[in-house]
């Protein structure tokens, strides 16, 4: 595994881990948090690397 996307994972997974701690009640929502964390993580640094930022 490229070393990009296990940091992509991780930082995703952390975000949507912290959201869920400050927001979440549920295992349900922690797996959302996680997901859409891991998916928003990797749409946002697609279009950063799109941009060129």
């Amino acid at each position: 595994m490229p070393p990009f996307v296990l940091l992509g994972l991780l930082l995703g997974s952390l975000y949507g881990t912290i959201f869920h701690l400050w927001r979440g009640k549920s295992l349900r929502d922690f797996l959302i948090y996680l997901v859409t964390g891991i998916i928003g993580f990797g749409v946002g640094q697609g279009l950063g690397m799109a941009l060129g930022f």
